[in-house]
């Protein structure tokens, strides 16, 4: 389980980059970080899931 949690935390740090880029980046109206936004809140909610199975 440490080395699922190892690799969600690095992709949680490039999802956080990579919709902070997106959201500066892109035109008004453009909605293409949203799928961003999604997979990063489900990375996070897997996390935390498995948090509470290590307590």
């Amino acid at each position: 389980m440490v080395h699922l949690r190892a690799s969600l935390m690095r992709r949680l740090d490039q999802l956080r980059l990579t919709l902070s880029d997106q959201v500066e980046s892109l035109p008004f109206g453009n909605e293409a970080w949203m799928q961003t936004e999604r997979e990063l809140v489900a990375a996070e909610q897997a996390l935390r899931q498995l948090r509470s199975l290590e307590c």
